[in-house]
């Protein structure tokens, strides 16, 4: 058996410490016991398991784990093979983040998942130095209160091998995405999310005169305030070339900032393009669908705006 998954089998500590104890499990590749009510417990038996050698994904997300039993886990050197870790755990502070920087054990991971932890740019500050960090080529940071003291902590993070980042739903600011454009891995980044933040026509701006920028192929920035200025700079940029999906929903954009989108010059992979609750009238939208510019987009979100029936068909 090379992949178990358990997710959401009402398994308690007993039966996960009998697992890892069992050499069974010595082929795992892929353990997944998500939505189990698991303590600290569980995730101490497979930390110590001799039998885990060859897994490379391990999913502990939404169980009872507190921020000791994730230490357990990232500091293993009895999961030499981990790549992949859905985790999640409460009161997670400095102090654990400190316990996985000073560990002599840091796992080779490629994906970090790590969404709803309540992190706080404290936290995030004293983490930024971990070598776990160092192959990750996709870190998800939604939900964790995150301000421009996390995001600047997290430019000066070791990783190198960066490509997908999602700190949507945080509070990040302007001066945050400044600092993340300037980041020196930045340039490696093919997607990026920061829907549901601070930012506005300044970090747009930022973004868009980044050189650095040039690789992004999805860029989420729904639910900013933006605004004509922030869309007029995103429709300039000669460096987002690459873009493929472009989400700018809710960013009080109007018809004004739908004719500077549909102006874009540089967007010629654009293909999905989110605009969603953006105060639209009939003319916006016409303007949008019309655009030779925007020629190849073949998903066209419009919904919630003002629009009339006519209106609403312009979508695709």
């Amino acid at each position: 058996v090379s992949e178990l998954t358990l997710a959401d089998n009402a398994l308690g500590d007993a039966a996960v410490v009998a697992l890892a104890a069992s050499p069974f499990v010595e082929g795992l590749r892929k353990l997944d016991l998500g939505f189990n009510p698991l303590t600290d417990e569980a995730a101490r038996a497979l930390a110590a398991s001799p039998h885990l050698t060859k897994l490379t994904w391990l999913g502990l997300y939404s169980c009872q784990l507190t921020a000791e039993g994730m230490v357990a886990v990232l500091t293993s050197p009895r999961l030499p093979a981990l790549r992949r870790c859905v985790i999640g755990a409460s009161g997670f502070s400095a102090a654990h983040a400190r316990a996985l920087v000073t560990a002599p054990h840091a796992p080779a991971l490629c994906e970090l998942r790590l969404d709803w932890f309540r992190l706080g740019d404290e936290a995030l500050v004293a983490l930024a130095p971990w070598r776990g960090f160092e192959h990750v080529e996709l870190l998800t940071l939604a939900h964790n209160d995150l301000g421009s003291a996390g995001a600047i902590a997290l430019a000066n993070a070791p990783l190198h091998a960066l490509e997908e980042l999602d700190l949507s739903n945080n509070a990040i600011d302007d001066a945050g995405l400044e600092a993340l454009v300037r980041a020196p891995w930045f340039s490696h980044v093919t997607t990026l999310k920061l829907s549901s933040n601070a930012l506005t026509a300044r970090g747009a701006t930022a973004l868009a005169n980044a050189p650095s920028a040039a690789n992004l192929t999805t860029l989420e920035l729904a639910k900013n305030t933006l605004g004509v200025e922030g869309a007029r700079a995103l429709a300039g940029s000669p460096h987002l070339t690459r873009l493929q999906t472009l989400a700018l929903d809710d960013n009080q954009l109007g018809d004004e900032g739908a004719r500077a989108l549909a102006a874009a010059k540089h967007w010629p992979a654009l293909r999905r393009l989110l605009l969603n609750a953006n105060g639209f009238t009939d003319d916006g939208a016409r303007s949008l669908a019309e655009s030779p510019q925007l020629a190849n987009v073949t998903w066209l979100r419009l919904f919630h705006n003002d629009l009339s029936e006519a209106g609403k068909q312009l979508a695709r």
